[in-house]
């Protein structure tokens, strides 16, 4: 996947360079030279990656790459109960507060097990939470029917907002939820500002691949 990482990061890349290329004209000439100088780095970068390879040999890795990563997503989102296009976003988020995407996929896949459990013997991880901290905040079990993995991941820590939880009780909560899931506490925060944040940002640099391209992949 070390190919694949990298081609998505030059992608991003690329894609914001391109939208500063396009306001150049409203750029000083030095500027604009700048930017100029930034694409022939990145060009230097993306040469160096494929040195020794003959073209040909370079464009089917990168192609291949390419639908191993869109295999790889769709796995994960299909694990995680969400679309393509709101894992990557969710995912790209994750990632800034130290969780990788297969991390972050095995939390929402508990998320999805400990709410299916709960939904069926009224028992499990998740029997505290609801009746204490959800009883409290005036939240059912029937507010997380039907919602995606990143969607019962949010209500589940507005619920601990709404409840007046403590710092230490919250990360305890979380992580009875799923190992490491404390740490997207930052991006959950206020109705998950910082998830929305970060997937504005995906969104700006070209990171998601969307349904139609992964398909085409």
């Amino acid at each position: 996947m070390a190919i694949a990482t990298l081609t998505v990061d030059l992608v991003a890349r690329l894609g914001k360079m391109e939208q500063e290329l396009n306001r150049a004209t409203q750029l000083s000439e030095k500027a604009a030279k700048r930017i100029d100088e930034s694409f022939a780095v990145l060009k230097g970068s993306l040469g160096t990656v494929f040195a020794g390879v003959t073209v040909g040999s370079a464009w089917q890795a990168f192609i291949g790459d390419t639908a191993k990563l869109g295999e790889e997503i769709s796995r994960l989102s299909q694990v995680s109960n969400a679309s393509v296009e709101e894992f990557q976003r969710m995912a790209y988020g994750a990632k800034s507060a130290g969780v990788e995407q297969d991390k972050f996929a095995d939390i929402l896949k508990d998320v999805n097990d400990k709410f299916g459990e709960f939904s069926i013997t009224g028992g499990g991880e998740l029997k505290d939470f609801f009746d204490t901290v959800a009883k409290k905040a005036g939240v059912t079990a029937e507010a997380f029917k039907n919602l995606s993995g990143p969607q019962a991941l949010q209500l589940y820590y507005n619920t601990l907002e709404k409840a007046g939880v403590s710092q230490q009780q919250a990360t305890f909560f979380m992580e009875a939820l799923g190992n490491d899931a404390s740490k997207l506490i930052p991006l959950l925060k206020n109705g998950g500002a910082g998830f929305k944040k970060m997937a504005d940002e995906a969104e700006r640099l070209g990171a998601v691949m969307d349904a139609k391209a992964i398909a085409s992949a």
